[in-house]
C-alpha cells in the first residue's frame, strides 16, 4: 500500500508495462518493455477552464514549461525535441481541467536503428490520420479504490479510435491534446477518478502501437505516475493573466515558494524523504462517501462495463 501520507506530486513510472514483443504477429505474445524512449521533465494542471478558452496549442504560450524554457534561453525553438501530451477532463459548471505532461528526447545517437525509435520518428513526421491509428495509453492504478482498479485493468487501448485528438505540431515540440469530454463512457470514467484522486496513484504509459514486423517490438514511449493529485492542484485559469511569466525553474533549481501553482511537484529527488514539506497529508474517504460512491457505481453498472470495453485492446 502506498503511503497517503506523501505530498502530492509525480515520479517515472516503472511499472512492468506489457508490450508486443517481436513476434506478435505470429503468437500474440507480449514481452516486459525496456525503460521508455523518452525522459520526463515537468508536469503543469490548469484547471477551471471556460470552454471558450479550453487550452489548446498551450506549448506555444508563454505561460507553459517549454515556452518558458524558450524565455530563459531567449531562444524561439529549443534544440531539443519535445512531447506534449495534454489530456483535458471536464470538471463541474461546464469547466475543464487539463493535464499536461512534457516529455524530451534523450541522445538517441546509439539506438537510431531500432524499429521503436524509427516509429516514433514516423509518428513524428506522419499524418493526423497516421498519429489517431497508432497511439495508445495504458493506464494503471498502483494503489486506489479496488472497484476503480478492477475497471480501469492496464488493457491498451487506441486513444483515437474512441476519443477526438488534435495535434499541434512546431518546429521544437509535437502536442496532442486528447478530449476526455468526447466520449461519454470515458467522461463518467474520469469524473469518477477525479472524484477519488487525491487516494489515488495511476500510472499512464503512452506507446506507439506497432502493426508490421518491421515495426515490432513495441516500446513505452512515455510514462508517468501521478500521486496524490487532488482536485485542488494546479493553478486556475482565471489567475494565469495576473502571472509573472518570466519565472521559470527547473526541477533542480526552483525554491519550494514557486512551484506552488505552475509546476506540479517533482518527487524524484526526494522520494525517501518528506523533510522540508509543507503540504498537509490528503484526507482518506470516509466509509459513508465510499458507501455513496459504491451506490453510484451500482447504477451505472452497465456505463462502467462499456467504460471497460473502451480500454480493451
Amino acid at each position: 500500500m502506498w503511503d497517503v501520507s506523501r505530498r502530492a506530486g509525480w515520479l517515472d513510472a516503472n511499472s512492468p508495462w506489457r508490450v508486443r514483443g517481436p513476434h506478435y504477429l505470429e503468437n500474440r505474445k507480449k514481452i516486459q518493455s525496456p525503460p521508455s524512449v523518452l525522459d520526463l521533465r515537468a508536469v503543469q494542471i490548469f484547471s477551471s477552464i471556460p470552454r471558450a478558452a479550453c487550452v489548446e496549442n498551450v506549448c506555444s504560450q508563454p505561460f507553459s514549461w517549454l515556452g518558458m524554457q524558450r524565455q530563459r534561453a531567449k531562444v524561439e525553438s529549443l534544440p531539443h525535441f519535445t512531447l506534449c501530451i495534454q489530456l483535458v477532463l471536464p470538471e463541474k459548471r461546464g469547466r475543464f481541467r487539463s493535464f499536461c505532461f512534457f516529455w524530451t528526447e534523450p541522445e538517441m545517437d546509439d539506438c537510431k536503428s531500432s524499429a521503436s525509435i524509427a516509429l516514433y520518428e514516423a509518428f513524428k513526421s506522419g499524418s493526423d490520420d497516421f498519429r489517431l491509428s497508432r497511439l495508445k495509453i495504458l493506464p494503471l492504478i498502483v494503489d486506489g479504490n479496488p472497484i476503480l482498479k478492477r475497471l480501469v485493468g492496464n488493457r491498451p487501448s487506441v486513444i483515437g479510435s474512441k476519443l477526438k485528438c488534435t495535434y499541434y505540431p512546431g518546429p521544437d515540440f509535437l502536442e496532442v491534446v486528447v478530449d476526455i469530454s468526447s466520449c461519454k463512457f470515458a467522461r463518467s470514467a474520469a469524473s469518477l477518478a477525479l472524484r477519488l484522486s487525491e487516494s489515488l496513484v495511476v500510472d499512464l504509459a503512452f506507446v506507439i502501437e506497432a502493426q508490421e514486423l518491421h515495426e515490432l517490438p513495441e516500446r513505452v514511449l512515455s510514462a508517468i505516475r501521478l500521486i496524490h493529485v487532488g482536485r485542488h492542484d494546479g493553478v486556475p485559469w482565471s489567475s494565469l493573466e495576473h502571472r509573472n511569466l518570466d519565472r521559470s525553474c527547473s526541477r533542480t533549481s526552483c525554491p519550494n515558494s514557486e512551484k506552488n501553482t505552475l509546476y506540479i511537484e517533482d518527487l524524484r529527488d526526494g522520494l525517501q524523504s518528506s523533510s522540508g514539506s509543507t503540504r498537509s497529508p490528503h484526507r482518506t474517504a470516509s466509509t459513508d462517501e465510499i458507501s455513496i460512491i459504491f451506490q453510484k457505481l451500482r447504477r451505472a453498472f452497465s456505463v462502467l462495463r462499456d467504460v471497460r470495453n473502451l480500454l480493451s485492446d
